[in-house]
């Protein structure tokens, strides 16, 4: 398949401020991913408790469950509920 560009306009992997954007969010998305692994087996590991590695486990989930869930309703609208 072959795409054209409009005259004047490169594509996006070319630019230079999306290229630094794309890695800054990648990297910040690995360094989420390692702290969602690393930090429960810290607390694994300090304290012994299996129970304490899944509180903490399951208070960080729910820390990110309830932002989401109110964010879909706002980005809905209140049209939605309407109909």
């Amino acid at each position: 398949m072959n795409r054209s560009v409009d005259a004047g306009h490169a594509p996006l992997w070319r630019d230079r401020a999306f290229g630094t954007y794309w890695a800054a969010q990648s990297l910040s998305a690995a360094g989420d991913s390692f702290a969602y692994l690393a930090v429960p087996l810290l607390v694994l590991q300090a304290t012994g408790s299996v129970a304490r590695m899944g509180l903490l486990t399951a208070v960080a989930g729910a820390a990110s469950v309830a932002p989401g869930c109110s964010a879909g309703y706002l980005s809905t609208g209140t049209t939605a509920a309407r109909s």
